[in-house]
């Protein structure tokens, strides 16, 4: 009996210091984020790194911000500075590199 009243008084305090351990978190839902450009066929890079993939894109990944910037066939000089885009879960944007800069829907 002695024991199990110890036990319970752990599990007590346990719950009342770390209330997040009681209950499981759900993951975020993934997101999406649309690359395009005009021409097509520009490389993309997120967050300086070339992703090996041309546009049009789309991408699922964890919801943060990201820097998309575009080189190659397609990219221009008005798209030289990334677009920043930040990204909800399960939200989704595009971003548009067209001859006048960027554009995020």
């Amino acid at each position: 009996m002695r024991l199990r009243q110890a036990t319970l008084s752990l599990g007590f305090c346990w719950i009342a210091f770390f209330p997040g351990a009681a209950s499981p978190q759900m993951p975020s839902a993934p997101a999406r984020l649309i690359v395009l450009s005009s021409p097509q066929g520009a490389t993309i890079l997120i967050d300086g790194q070339s992703t090996g993939q041309a546009t049009p894109k789309t991408f699922v990944v964890a919801p943060r911000t990201y820097k998309v910037s575009l080189f190659g066939a397609g990219g221009n000089s008005a798209c030289a500075t990334p677009a920043v885009v930040t990204l909800a879960s399960g939200q989704s944007k595009t971003v548009n590199c067209a001859t006048n800069g960027w554009t995020i829907q």
